[in-house]
């Protein structure tokens, strides 16, 4: 699968440098009247002139860059990006509705825009039936927003097909899909990690996952599809740190931390390392830390495509 965070900017993207229009329009000027001697003056009136035009300019760009990026899965964000994924079938999904009474308000949480852009690149490989692992995976993830049930009636004339659907979708954060070595063929494991607490799957997320990607309107006849809990693999990092002298210390270690939780959040996935330097990277400022030394884990925490990386502790000292 694409990883669109890799993708370099688009070519239809501009990226402008105020200076360098400013300069440019100014050459402009000055062709057209060569008696103008304001360039550069900023209280000459015309220069100001210049310089406004310089700025509209950045920003009608800037307005064209952010339609641009909103027609692009890898860029688009919030309803842009709903829409995009609505081209191919999946939708943001719901997993907990709020509750506008309780005090304060609790909002509801709907599935974050990177998850639903994961949905949107393999949603086309589900438009027959499952079978490919991309298409098991969509299936997988979209465990309640896809039909848990497919009725078909008739009656004289007229065929009438009822989906049944779940209110709420499925908390599943990842999905792998294996086609084991040693088993016969047809057998297909998904290994399913929850979004809830640590990550351990609970029976009725199994039976969940499984009543989306076992029915007969999407399951090829000669699959035997098995759905098991993901191994989560507990670690917890213990780290000391020593701040350059002379730096404020005093937000330095919600900053250091943040990004070290950023980090392992982005790993706690299946199947995903989280090495040690990854760790020492993001504890380990430029122009803020002296040297970092990390005393848990002591080796990178390396999983199958059965198990996942879950942190259950931060500890960091400063000094």
């Amino acid at each position: 699968m694409i990883d669109h965070a890799k993708l370099t900017a688009p070519d239809v993207v501009q990226v402008l440098d105020v200076e360098t229009v400013i300069a440019e329009y100014e050459q402009a000027m000055i062709e057209l009247w060569p008696e103008w001697t304001g360039a550069g003056n900023r209280n000459d009136p015309l220069q100001r002139l210049v310089m406004l035009a310089a700025f509209l300019r950045l920003w009608q760009t800037a307005a064209i860059n952010d339609a641009a990026r909103a027609s692009m899965v890898a860029w688009a964000r919030k309803n842009d990006l709903e829409h995009l994924a609505a081209n191919v079938g999946a939708a943001r999904l719901l997993f907990e509705p709020g509750d506008p009474s309780s005090n304060p308000p609790k909002p509801p949480e709907f599935e974050s825009d990177d998850a639903l852009r994961q949905r949107a690149v393999i949603a086309p490989s589900a438009f027959n039936t499952a079978g490919a692992g991309a298409a098991y995976k969509f299936l997988a993830l979209s465990a309640g927003a896809t039909p848990s049930r497919v009725t078909v009636s008739r009656h004289e004339n007229t065929v009438t097909v009822r989906y049944e659907f779940a209110e709420i979708a499925a908390p599943v954060r990842d999905i792998s899909v294996i086609a084991p070595p040693d088993v016969p063929d047809g057998h297909v494991h998904l290994v399913v990690m929850s979004r809830q607490d640590d990550g351990e799957s609970t029976t009725e997320l199994l039976n969940q996952v499984e009543a989306a990607v076992s029915g007969d309107n999407v399951r090829p006849i000669a699959d035997w599809v098995h759905v098991m809990p993901v191994e989560i693999v507990r670690f917890t990092v213990k780290a000391s740190a020593k701040i350059l002298a002379g730096v404020a210390a005093d937000g330095v270690p919600n900053l250091v931390e943040g990004r070290l939780a950023e980090y392992l959040e982005t790993n706690r996935m299946i199947g995903r390392t989280v090495a040690l330097s990854g760790i020492h990277s993001a504890l380990h400022m430029p122009a803020v830390m002296e040297r970092v030394t990390i005393e848990s884990p002591l080796v990178d925490v390396v999983c199958s495509r059965r198990q996942a990386p879950v942190c259950v502790g931060i500890e960091v000292t400063y000094e």
